[in-house]
Parts: structure tokens; C-alpha cells; sequence
């Protein structure tokens, strides 16, 4: 999917670059070494101004202040998730959550000899109801399955849908008759499209305080995937066992991590709105082209792709093939999404994430549209600052000479406000011009005539395929 020819929407990189005052605090937090040398160690410190923002932003995001003094910082999610699967259940026991979960949990469950049932749920948002949990209690119960012991919620659900209070009060009130714990992810939930909307958590149900930890991060909301890091807060108890964990495998972050997550979370308000906003205008033309692949292949009346539902927040789109087997049995020799991914990635060039590994036996699939790569129309984004540009390679210049002026000069620009730059709406350079003709050309009736065409391979490549199948419609200068 990361070759040169594919249009991707397969990869979950951020949607665009940190904020430049988060980059600036990294080069500077690397040049204190006077403060933070590399060489010290600090094993079992506290960053408290991490600490302090973290606090206030899950403040603002609703969460109770009595779990807001116990927090665990660890290098990401992943690591949160299975330190608190590890501190409260046994092999054999069982996880229960909806479909469309983050598809890393099949791999923690396995790690961890856990069985999970996924519950099924009333509607198109896939979110979990008292309803959902209490059949997947029986289905486990039915074939002798291990106890559950564990709700995950995941919220805003990985296809944008957000849960409201009523329907937290509902697992809330599941848990407790079966004595079950919680797991909630919130890694999504800074990135609503309306980032002034109220969203509901389950450790807002007092019934809920010692049951229920809340994790979040800053890959999704501050584009800083690649600094693992992320944070859990909930009860003491259940906290602390969680750091105990994180002494015996993380042992420290990186001073620089702490400090860009810091001045993430800290960052204007403005940054956000506009990342919601272009969130928004993305989701709008995916929806758009989706529609006119279905005029190309003339499919109306419910027979083309389905958007399953518009998202509220995320980046990206879930999309239902199945219907398309209605017309002319395009899709009969395709039995889920795995083979509709790589039909679709060798014969079209377009790459998309199947979701059978979050929970789906169909033809549903999601479009990242996070980050495309083509050559996007950028207007005033946050490295386009008229006398600043990207500061980054010029810091780094400047860092080399070490020319103080200049690294001063360039702090100085990165930090300015940007806001009153307006940004272009970019979503129309966000569809390749090839992207509708391509994937119509796959869905074409397979006696269509095909050719054979060498691929020309990324750079990168190291097991290279030789011959791709492609179909004779597919526009030139891919072929």
C-alpha cells in the first residue's frame, strides 16, 4: 500500500503535521542539557506539567476529579490496554466489546490467553447496549465459554459514532449485575468534528468509580504517533497496579515525548477547530466520490457501496460492499473484505483496510482519509506561515552550526499564532483524479478484458512483485 502508483487510504497516518509550537518544545527540550541530558536516567520521575495537562484536559472532557489524581503515562495505548487486561484477569476469562473494535485487540487478547466475544449491536453506529452485552453473555454461557470479565468500550467508536449518557448508564448497569470491569478508549474523542459537543464516559457513573479506567493518547488528536505515548486514569488502586507494570517494561520515557505531549495538550484551541473542520470537509467528498462510483457502474435503488454512517469524529469512513453482489454477481467470488482489499489493491491500485479484523465477516471496509498520498492543494496550513514556511529542515541546519540567532529567530516564527492565516478548504485535492475510474473499473463484470502491466515498485520495496493484474481501462500512467 505504500507504493508509489497506489492511492492509500489504508494507513492511519495524522492528519497533518504536530502544531509548530509542539516542534519547536521538542528541539528545545533535546537542546537542554543542562536540564535533561540524554545520558541521565530518569527512571520513576514525574513530569508534573504533563501530569497538570493531562488533568486539565480530561477535566474538560468530562471526567470525574477523583480519578483525575491517578494517572499512568506509558508509551502508548497498547501498552495501557494490556497492563490493565494483565492486573484483572486470568487466562480463559473473557473480553466482551462491539464490532468495528481497534483490531490490535485480537493480538492483546492472544498475548494474555483471553477468549473475546464480540456482542452483536442493534444498529449501524456498532456501539454496545445492555441488550448487545447481555446476548453475548448467553452466547458465551451457551458454549461454555469462560466468565467475561471485561466491557471494552471504545468511544468514539473506530467508525466515528459517540456514545451518549443513556447508553453509558446501560453497560454501566450490565457491569455491575455481573460483576464485570471496564475498559474505555478515548483516543478519538479529541478529534470530534464538533469539539465543542459534550461526550459521555463511563466513569461518570458513580456506580462505575472502582471498575472503570480511561485511557487517551496523543497519536490520534496531536499527530504524535510516532512518540508512543499515552495515558490512563481511573481508580488508585487500579492505577497503581497498572504503574507497576510500566516499572517493570517501560522503565522511562524520553524527557522530549513528555515535553511535545505537553505543549500538545496546551496548544490554541484554533489548531483543533481547523483540524476538525478539514475532518469534516474529507468525510463530505469520500461520501461524494462514493456516489459517483455508483453512477460509473449505474447502480442506484440501496445496490452500490453504502456509507454504513456519517462519523462524528476520526478519520476515516466505513464502507459496505456487500449490496454490490445484487447486480451482475460482481462480488460473488470475493467471500469477505480480505479479498475485496487485495482485489482491489492489485487490479485497481487503491488500497483500503478490510474490517474483518475488527469484527466483520462481510464486505465492509474503511477509508482512511487521513492521509492520501498525492500531492495535496495545502493553502494556509500550519507549516505555510508566509515568512516561515516548514521551520523544521532550517532548524536543523541551524542546530548543526550552532547558530544561536537563527535557532532563536526560527523559535520565534514557529511559535507564532497562525490562526489569522485562513486555511483553504483542501478536501477537493484530497480524491485523486484516478481514484473513481479505478475503483469502477474493478467492480467492473470480471469477463472484462485484462492485460498484463509491470508495476513500477517503490523504492522501498523489498519483496517485489513481479506482474500485477490490471484491468485495460485503468488510466495510463498507472499502467
Amino acid at each position: 500500500m505504500f507504493d508509489d502508483e497506489v492511492i492509500s487510504f489504508a494507513h492511519g497516518n495524522g492528519l497533518r503535521a504536530p502544531d509548530s509550537a509542539v516542534i519547536a518544545a521538542g528541539i528545545r527540550a533535546l537542546l537542554d542539557q543542562r536540564g535533561f541530558p540524554l545520558e541521565r536516567y530518569n527512571f520513576l520521575e514525574h513530569y508534573e506539567p504533563l501530569e497538570d495537562a493531562i488533568h486539565t484536559t480530561m477535566w474538560r472532557e468530562g471526567f470525574p476529579l477523583d480519578h483525575l489524581d491517578s494517572i499512568c503515562i506509558d508509551a502508548g495505548t497498547t501498552k495501557l490496554f494490556v497492563s490493565f487486561l494483565s492486573n484483572v484477569t486470568q487466562p480463559g476469562d473473557v473480553i466482551l466489546t462491539a464490532p468495528a473494535f481497534y483490531h490490535g485487540l485480537v493480538g492483546w487478547c492472544r498475548l494474555l490467553k483471553l477468549g473475546l466475544q464480540i456482542a452483536p449491536t442493534p444498529d449501524q453506529t456498532y456501539k454496545l447496549t445492555y441488550d448487545s452485552l447481555e446476548s453475548a453473555w448467553q452466547q458465551c454461557q451457551a458454549r461454555g465459554a469462560g466468565s467475561p470479565k471485561v466491557v471494552v468500550v471504545f468511544n468514539p467508536t473506530p467508525t466515528g459514532a459517540i456514545y451518549h449518557t443513556f447508553e453509558m448508564q446501560q453497560i454501566a448497569e450490565f457491569c455491575i449485575q455481573h460483576d464485570v470491569m471496564a475498559i474505555e478508549d478515548n483516543v478519538f474523542a479529541r478529534t470530534r468534528y464538533d469539539p465543542y459537543s459534550t461526550i459521555a464516559h463511563l466513569a461518570n457513573d458513580e456506580r462505575m468509580r472502582d471498575r472503570v479506567v480511561s485511557v487517551d493518547g496523543c497519536s490520534k488528536a496531536d499527530g504524535l504517533a510516532n512518540l508512543r505515548i499515552g495515558w490512563a486514569v481511573g481508580p488508585p488502586h487500579l492505577i497503581q497496579a497498572m504503574e507497576s507494570i510500566k516499572a517493570s517494561t517501560t522503565v522511562a520515557l524520553p524527557h522530549v515525548t513528555l515535553v511535545m505531549a505537553e505543549a500538545a495538550l496546551t496548544m490554541e484551541w484554533s489548531a483543533r477547530q481547523r483540524d476538525a473542520a478539514t475532518c469534516r470537509a474529507r468525510a463530505a467528498e469520500v461520501t461524494r466520490s462514493i456516489d459517483e462510483i455508483n453512477d460509473c457502474l449505474d447502480l442506484s435503488d440501496g445496490r452500490g457501496l453504502q456509507v454504513v454512517h456519517q462519523p462524528q469524529a476520526g478519520h476515516s469512513l466505513m464502507v459496505d460492499a456487500s449490496t454490490l453482489g445484487v447486480a451482475g454477481e460482481r462480488l460473488a467470488p470475493l467471500q469477505n473484505s480480505l479479498q475485496l482489499t487485495e482485489d482491489w489493491l492489485d487490479r485497481a491500485a487503491v488500497a483500503v483496510s478490510p474490517l474483518y479484523s475488527c469484527g466483520f465477516d462481510g464486505h465492509e471496509f474503511r477509508l482512511n482519509f487521513a492521509s492520501v498520498n498525492h500531492t495535496p492543494r495545502w493553502g494556509g496550513g500550519r507549516w505555510e506561515h508566509p515568512s516561515a514556511g516548514d521551520p523544521r529542515p532550517r532548524l536543523v541546519r541551524a542546530v548543526a552550526r550552532d547558530d544561536q540567532d537563527s535557532i532563536r529567530e526560527l523559535f520565534r516564527l514557529a511559535e507564532k499564532d497562525f490562526a489569522a492565516n485562513p486555511v483553504d478548504d483542501t478536501a477537493p485535492g484530497l480524491i485523486h483524479e484516478g481514484l473513481v475510474e479505478r475503483i469502477a473499473s474493478a467492480l467492473q463484470p470480471r469477463s472484462v478484458v485484462r492485460s498484463f502491466h509491470t508495476v513500477p515498485l517503490h523504492t522501498n520495496t523489498v519483496a517485489a512483485r513481479q506482474i500485477c493484474e490490471v484491468p485495460s481501462r485503468l488510466p495510463s500512467a498507472v499502467a
